[in-house]
């Protein structure tokens, strides 16, 4: 199941992880960070269908109401391209298969409820890549991430390394991500626990989100 791949995760990611101070220091000052969970990768109908994304939908969920019920903000990170020629750079030529802005497949998945004005595009890797989300988070005190969301070792590693550059203590969900294969969504993991992220599970993160509603 999900919840024992979770537990194996975290235990083959322990020897790597490096010394982490308590999550969370401030109650007020954390924040979750969904990455792209989009149609484009959510719809078996989809050219780019990626089925671990689906497997992992429920704990991002799980999250997002958890986050919620405590009070904290939920921000969105959706990867889609207005025109892929102007804006699509290396990505438009390492991959075939482009979102379009605009376009259904483009919607993050209603079942997370996204909140417009909590939404941010991007046409690169890194959440971070629209300057925006910084301007979002620093507007509202954040200072801890928890992420959540696809792909681990492409767009979910980008923007965890490059929060870890810009200062924000950063927490990814073991089993509320996904790659396209297990063993590229461990190194990833591995390499995330050891320079860049603590590695918890979404259990541990509802437990936290608890405490932060008492």
């Amino acid at each position: 199941t999900l919840k024992e791949k979770g537990c194996a995760w975290l235990r083959r990611t322990a020897p790597y992880a490096r010394s982490h101070p308590a999550f969370p220091l401030s109650p007020e000052k954390n924040a979750l960070l969904i990455v792209d969970m989009q149609e484009f990768f959510l719809d078996p109908q989809s050219p780019a269908y990626l089925p671990p994304a689906r497997a992992v939908l429920s704990n991002v969920r799980r999250l997002a109401e958890g986050f919620r019920r405590a009070g904290r903000p939920v921000f969105f990170a959706l990867h889609a391209h207005e025109d892929p020629a102007r804006d699509g750079g290396l990505m438009s030529l390492w991959w075939k298969k482009v979102c379009l802005a605009g376009t259904p497949q483009a919607n993050i998945s209603r079942l997370l409820e996204p909140e417009s004005a909590m939404v941010f595009r991007k046409c690169r890797y890194s959440a971070f890549s629209n300057p925006d989300l910084e301007r979002a988070l620093r507007l509202k005190g954040i200072e801890e991430l928890v992420v959540a969301g696809i792909v681990t070792n492409l767009c979910v590693e980008s923007t965890v390394r490059d929060a870890f550059d810009m200062g924000f203590k950063t927490f990814v969900a073991a089993d509320a991500t996904a790659a396209h294969s297990e063993q590229l969504h461990l190194a990833s993991l591995i390499s995330l626990a050891q320079g860049f992220a603590a590695i918890r599970s979404t259990d541990d993160l509802l437990e936290i989100s608890k405490t932060l509603a008492a």
